[in-house]
């Protein structure tokens, strides 16, 4: 399996194990989707990890999110101007610094941040598609009860 495949199928895989909440969330518009889940950075391989400068903690956690072109029988990951926050119940917002992952003409935004066991996080990402309109911003918000190890 190459890099980028394995390493989206490592997050998948972990968010499964890491709890039964865990789960993805998207948004469609037009031509595209928002995709984005979270994973314990202590269930990903230690090797995938390491390849994609991912430090393992049981207080840290893994945002992967996708841009796709819906077409076809498959959709396509497509590069684009990606942002994503966090901010817990007490009103604390921090950004999350994301990197584009960009193996084998597929393109991922993956980034990290910390954690307090069982705490409530809201996440808000944006996304505009490379060569989309300005009005095409994409935009996805969601809640997750982080989990506890």
């Amino acid at each position: 399996m190459r890099p980028l495949p394995r390493l989206i199928a490592a997050l998948a895989l972990a968010a499964c194990a890491a709890s039964s909440q865990a789960q993805v969330h998207e948004t469609r518009q037009g031509d595209h989707l928002l995709r984005s889940s979270t994973v314990a950075s202590n269930r990903i391989d230690p090797a995938t990890a390491a390849q994609h400068g991912i430090e393992p903690a049981a207080s840290r956690a893994v945002l992967n999110v996708l841009v796709l072109r819906r077409g076809g029988a498959a959709d396509t990951p497509v590069a684009a101007a990606v942002t994503a926050s966090m901010q817990n119940l007490a009103g604390v917002r921090r950004d999350i610094s994301l990197r584009e992952v960009n193996e084998n003409g597929r393109v991922s935004y993956v980034g990290s941040y910390d954690f307090l066991p069982r705490e409530v996080i809201d996440f808000e990402i944006t996304a505009l598609p490379d060569g989309a309109p300005p009005g095409s911003m994409l935009k996805l918000s969601y809640r997750e009860r982080m989990w506890r190890y």
